[in-house]
């Protein structure tokens, strides 16, 4: 478990790091055939917010350039939805290993030693332990719900074009905040807050996320003499 808890950090912030968006942009670019759905993309991980992958199943699509090393045959499906919820990830002993994000760090072999990767790698200190590409259509959304607390891990996300008009919203601390994030920027998310996405743009959105496994790249961000809420 990692030390610093959500109320220690704001919602949403930009990352003190340069992206590289030409290599960004030029990897989309080469690896529009990879597309999958919200299942497809996600084997078991999915059912840890299953109720989001099938609400945003016609809205968003994905491919992982980081994954498990290991395959196996019974995979959690959708049927499992009501048995799990985000707290389940921070009893990593309890939970099926492909829904254990720390088991998703391993670089796919069409991303592994690529520019991108090795590029990718030098901008974080925490290592990446699970990416993936996302692409949502103009009009998608993605409902409230939490994900976890970055007890558990820390989220962050790399807009890569489309993103005029798409708003971030979080519920934070009885507060609500929209957010429009700039495109070449990378952005910690807080997501053990309840937040949601809206895209009210016209263009598909591609943007990248992913999951460090540590707190060293958001410690410029935290909060001082915070209070739990």
């Amino acid at each position: 478990m990692l030390k610093h808890k959500k109320f220690e950090y704001p919602a949403l912030a930009e990352l003190p790091i340069q992206p590289d968006m030409s290599l960004l942009e030029d990897f989309l670019e080469k690896n529009q055939d990879m597309w999958q759905d919200n299942y497809t993309a996600h084997e078991g991980i999915c059912v840890n917010n299953g109720k989001i992958a099938d609400a945003t199943y016609n809205h968003i699509n994905h491919y992982h350039l980081t994954g498990p090393n290991f395959t196996v045959d019974d995979a959690p499906t959708t049927d499992l939805f009501d048995n799990y919820s985000p707290k389940n990830k921070m009893r990593k002993e309890e939970i099926h290993p492909y829904m254990n994000e720390y088991n998703w760090k391993y670089p796919k072999p069409f991303y592994e030693n690529t520019s991108l990767h090795k590029h990718l790698n030098s901008l974080f200190k925490a290592p990446i332990i699970r990416l993936r590409m996302s692409r949502m259509i103009p009009g998608g959304s993605v409902p409230p719900h939490i994900d976890y607390n970055t007890t558990y891990a820390v989220r962050f996300v790399i807009p890569i074009k489309g993103n005029k008009d798409v708003v971030n919203r979080f519920w934070y601390k009885g507060e609500e905040l929209d957010y429009e994030m700039e495109e070449g920027k990378a952005y910690f998310l807080n997501i053990g807050y309840r937040h949601a996405v809206y895209h009210n743009g016209n263009q598909d959105r591609y943007y990248l996320l992913g999951t460090l496994g540590g707190q060293e790249d958001i410690e410029c961000l935290r909060l001082k003499n915070t209070t739990g809420q």
